[in-house]
């Protein structure tokens, strides 16, 4: 398979998901560069479509700080949910490393470094969950 766009050979590494009935297929550099041209094209669309993602994430998710930050005042801190309902302090940069795709993967990836910063007193919200 080839990108109907570049021209490159497609391959698990660079393929853009894409629907199975398409015919022709597009990779993952030409896939960002074309969402990019269209949320430039369309403003407007892309500004409702982005509302009303973060209005659904705000009526699944809860907002109830477990634990003060312990961080220091100048440390760029995230509020992390480790349930739908609780959110704990963590530096941003590990917020960020640890990004897995879904919403459960993130959780799963940072909890071990959750409970090693917070220790005991989350464990009990991961072995419930």
């Amino acid at each position: 398979m080839y990108c109907c766009e570049c021209g490159v050979q497609i391959t698990p590494q660079n393929s853009a998901p894409s629907h199975i009935k398409k015919k022709w297929y597009i990779c993952r550099e030409c896939s960002r560069k074309r969402k990019a041209t269209w949320r430039k094209e369309k403003p407007e669309l892309n500004a409702k479509i982005r509302r009303r993602n973060q209005a659904k994430r705000r009526r699944e998710l809860d907002y109830i700080e477990l634990c003060k930050n312990p961080f220091s005042k100048n440390e760029v801190i995230d509020w992390h949910h480790i349930t739908n309902k609780y959110v704990i302090a963590i530096p941003r940069d590990l917020h960020r490393h640890f990004n897995g795709g879904s919403r459960q993967k993130h959780r799963d990836l940072l909890e071990s470094i959750v409970i090693q910063i917070y220790g005991e007193k989350v464990r009990q919200f991961y072995d419930g969950d």
